[in-house]
């Protein structure tokens, strides 16, 4: 075998490996990375035609409230960023950002608690055991903190 006919083979091996990679990272139907819709969370629970109804209103309620809340959070992450390219120094305007920053983080994980306490009102028994097992399911896959292990100490 010629020197060119193995690096011709050579190549076209690798672009098939990158080809089977690419698909596999990319494909629809993986289950990694795929957020739950509204249909795979109500088929999950085996919620009912009212159930399903009650949950869209609640769920339209809460992502209201949630975006709300994120554009506050927006808006004062930016004053932040202002106040350090300004140079301020002002700790009394630095305790204030903050702690505007951390209530609204408050208001953010109340709503969410309080979302799924209401869902969970709407429930029956067994279906209220789903929802706990969906919640531990959702908690596991987003994992630990950006840049620290499992069980290692945060920075």
């Amino acid at each position: 075998m010629n020197r060119a006919t193995f690096l011709t083979a050579l190549v076209l091996l690798l672009i098939a490996v990158n080809s089977v990679t690419l698909y596999l990272l990319f494909k629809k139907d993986g289950s990694r990375d795929r957020r739950p819709t509204p249909a795979m969370f109500f088929k999950k629970l085996g919620l009912d035609q009212q159930q399903e109804q009650q949950f869209e209103e609640l769920r339209k309620s809460h992502f209201q409230k949630r975006d709300s809340l994120r554009g506050e959070d927006m808006r004062l992450r930016k004053a932040m960023a202002d106040m350090i390219t300004n140079g301020v120094k002002d700790s009394a305007a630095i305790d204030s950002i903050t702690n505007l920053l951390a209530a609204n983080r408050k208001q953010f994980e109340t709503n969410f608690y309080y979302h799924f306490q209401q869902m969970h009102s709407l429930l029956r028994p067994e279906q209220q055991q789903k929802l706990g097992e969906v919640l531990e399911s959702i908690l596991k896959r987003q994992g630990p903190p950006p840049g620290t292990k499992q069980g290692s100490p945060h920075p």
